[in-house]
């Protein structure tokens, strides 16, 4: 199969007889062009298009779903209307086909537009070009309590929502307390949704020995083969939470240094690692490999 990645500039191949290669095949300007910044894509499924969001007024936009594939054409790159006021800072994305067909959004508070200091995750609906908020998340308020990571259990209707917790803005630096994960339930609706903390504090190795020296800072995470993956922005590594079981594990030897996005494709894990690189990791090695 193909896939494109990292906001269309890279084209990531799999097929059954190799691993996954990548190749350079375009570098998108468009937002940078319009003065505008993007902190991540979504591919909409329904629709076929890429959608994405200036990450400090909510402004969406759209381009094929055959970019980078195909070329551009006049027009193919479109501004749509439904910017929403009170609503920025929109990090990570997960779009999820039904009726209405949505795109949760995890939000930032710290962000220099006006915010209020909380974070969210909004809802963007793609038929009626519109947003609402599903759900105020607990946090620390302020510098590093930041909605990074955005990822969709769809056997159980779940969202996890991860916070690196450092502040991007000032320091650089890790802030107490406000790395997080946060299993988001109820998601139909505002009224029911409900964000439950996975405990950081409680990690193991591979062998299931406690991890008492370190905590996990996730960024990017995916949803895949009955466990959430998580890449640890800070010092390196993959965190893996089992959603059965709830145990919390930490794989320093997956990945030596930080990372951010991270994604499954067939049974690949793929990543972007703070060094510019994209990396692969088999599935099937876990959790021996």
């Amino acid at each position: 199969m193909k896939y494109t990645s990292a906001c269309l500039a890279t084209l990531v191949v799999l097929t059954a007889a190799q691993s996954p290669s990548f190749e350079l095949i375009d570098t998108f300007t468009g937002l940078e062009d319009l003065g505008a910044i993007s902190e991540a894509c979504e591919y909409d499924s329904v629709n076929d298009k890429w959608r994405l969001f200036n990450w400090g007024t909510s402004t969406p936009y759209t381009l094929p779903g055959s970019y980078p594939l195909t070329d551009l054409a006049s027009g193919d790159f479109a501004t749509l209307s439904g910017a929403a006021a009170g609503i920025a800072g929109l990090n990570a994305q997960q779009f999820v086909a039904g009726s209405p067909n949505l795109i949760y959004i995890a939000t930032a508070s710290p962000i220099p537009v006006g915010a209020d200091g909380v974070s969210r995750i909004v809802r963007y609906n793609v038929d009626d070009d519109s947003f609402d908020v599903l759900i105020e998340l607990p946090g620390v308020d302020g510098d590093g309590d930041v909605g990074n990571g955005l990822c969709y259990d769809a056997d159980n209707e779940v969202l996890y929502v991860t916070s690196v917790g450092v502040d991007f803005f000032v320091t650089g630096a890790p802030v107490a307390n406000a790395n997080y994960v946060y299993k988001v339930e109820n998601i139909g609706s505002p009224d029911t949704a409900t964000a439950t903390a996975i405990d950081l504090t409680t990690l193991v190795d591979a062998d299931g020995n406690a991890v008492t020296d370190r905590t996990l800072y996730p960024n990017g995470c995916t949803v895949a083969n009955g466990k959430v993956w998580m890449i640890d922005q800070v010092v390196g590594g993959i965190g893996v939470y089992e959603i059965e079981t709830g145990v919390l594990t930490f794989r320093a030897d997956m990945l030596d240094e930080g990372g951010d996005g991270i994604l499954a494709i067939d049974n690949y894990l793929v990543a972007s690692t703070s060094s510019g690189n994209l990396v692969w990791y088999d599935m099937d090695e876990y959790p021996s490999g």
